[in-house]
């Protein structure tokens, strides 16, 4: 087993030994740590690759015969092994994500090994990003004689998980294990097949408050002899290994995100977040909304909107839960604008108010009086802000009126109506930063060439101080 500091990988062989003179399957299991960064693996001709050299011939640091004729990719898929001269190339067609705990798993079928004992070592070379990476895993062969070799798939479980525990056999007539919950802790399977003989059950840790249990395997013959060997699964906590959104903040209030997790060792999930989303065991990639989800939450309590959306991915199993959370802090809201839609010679009438976003909907329309409306919207965090529309009102600023009507040949005539502006400090019509002053503050209009469509804002400054905009979409042609 390799486990070296300056390689990318982690590196096991199964079975960790072998029986001499006898053809086996050996399965190479690539695994990224638990505790590792997540891997983007190269795809393509000239991607990452990892290349593994059998020691082939009939001497004791010699593996086998000959190398195996057939390979075969267990997982990920879109990996292949392929024989290139004295080596195998693990590759990939296509680039893919290798999350931490995340595995390779390669089986060179019937491979025939030689007749010594002793220890072979298998040469890795890991061609991974920028890293060019030598190590090694030792696999030691031992004699046809009275033993039982022993390995757990995988050898670390979360809590109701299970493990494969398996082996293979020699020189007995059946194999006993102890170490099982209830009754004996004692089963017994009787050899099948062909030497080495194969078996195989499943195991677990049969405890939540246990964080390891060893199984012993005992090959027994006729004549009571018997050779043994322990293997030991651990039980883990859970592990979030990384939990991101595709954005980042600020977020615009009808904004979707997808949150992606990777996780391990759980017996089940929650996320949740003070938007109001809860949800039990989703399924990652997960699309949200925070500002949509606020507004169903706080619906008529937007007073206490939150500014900023955490969501909190809880990952149970043994021990304690694992937790991570993600925050996206929402963009404030704008005004599109507050006004009266016609203007019949001078009688405005058509009340209506737009935001940006439009599909913020913390907000209402009020009508004191005939000569007034009060439009009312709530920002993230829950401070109001108020503008005012009508005659009514003689403190805050308005432009109650912005319009622009084609004329023909892509002129068209812009026009307006304004009440409680600063006329010293005039307006700014954009784009061209075209200045409005004086009487023309008030009421007015202007003739624009537009040649493609735009959004034109018209902004000013009120006695007050207080700034307003109206905006407007103009489409060339129209």
């Amino acid at each position: 087993m390799s486990n070296s500091s300056s390689t990318v990988f982690d590196y096991s062989f199964a079975p960790p030994q072998v029986f001499v003179a006898t053809t086996t399957d050996l399965t190479l299991t690539v695994s990224n740590p638990i505790d590792g960064p997540t891997i983007q693996w190269q795809g393509g001709p000239n991607g990452d690759e990892i290349d593994v050299t059998f020691p082939t011939g009939s001497d004791i640091s010699d593996l086998m015969n000959q190398l195996p004729v057939q390979t075969r990719v267990v997982q990920p898929q879109g990996f292949s092994c392929v024989r290139s001269g004295d080596y195998f190339a693990i590759k990939s067609a296509v680039g893919t994500t290798i999350e931490p705990g995340d595995k390779i798993v390669v089986v060179f079928e019937s491979a025939v090994i030689n007749g010594k004992t002793g220890s072979a070592t298998v040469g890795i070379q890991e061609y991974i990003g920028t890293a060019n990476n030598r190590t090694s895993a030792a696999i030691s062969k031992i004699a046809q004689e009275l033993a039982v070799i022993a390995w757990l798939d995988p050898y670390v479980v979360g809590l109701y998980e299970q493990a494969n525990l398996n082996w293979q056999s020699a020189a007995g007539i059946g194999v006993k294990i102890f170490g099982f919950s209830g009754g004996t802790g004692e089963k017994d399977f009787p050899v099948s097949g062909d030497p080495p003989y194969p078996g195989t059950t499943k195991v677990n840790v049969p405890s939540t408050t246990e964080s390891q249990r060893t199984y012993t395997l005992q090959v027994y013959t006729g004549d009571n002899r018997h050779a043994q060997q322990d293997v030991t699964l651990t039980q883990h906590s859970p592990l979030i290994t990384s939990f991101t959104g595709d954005k980042t903040s600020p977020l615009k209030v009808n904004s979707s995100v997808t949150l992606t997790w990777h996780s391990l060792f759980g017996a089940g999930t929650t996320l949740s977040s003070n938007s109001g989303l809860d949800r039990n065991n989703p399924q990652s990639p997960l699309d949200v909304n925070p500002g949509q989800e606020l507004l169903k939450t706080y619906f008529n309590n937007y007073s206490n909107l939150p500014e900023t959306v955490t969501y909190t991915l809880a990952v149970n199993g043994f021990q304690e839960p694992a937790y991570a959370d993600v925050s996206f802090t929402l963009a404030p809201v704008g005004l599109v604008y507050f006004k009266y839609t016609t203007n019949n010679e001078g009688q405005l009438s058509g009340v209506k108010a737009v935001l940006d976003p439009e599909q913020w909907t913390a907000q209402k329309i009020e009508f004191p009086s005939s000569d007034l409306a009060i439009l009312t919207f709530y920002q993230p965090g829950g401070k109001a802000e108020k503008y005012y529309l009508g005659s009514g009102d003689t403190e805050h600023p308005q432009i109650q009126y912005f319009n622009a009507q084609s004329k023909g040949d892509n002129m068209f005539e812009f026009s307006w109506v304004t009440a409680n502006l600063d006329a010293s400090k005039g307006m700014v019509l954009l784009p061209g930063n075209i200045q409005i002053t004086g009487n023309e503050v008030a009421s007015g209009s202007k003739s624009l060439t537009v040649t493609s469509t735009a959004e034109y804002t018209l902004s000013g400054v009120g006695t007050n101080g207080q700034s307003i905009v109206s905006k407007l979409v103009v489409q060339a042609g129209s």
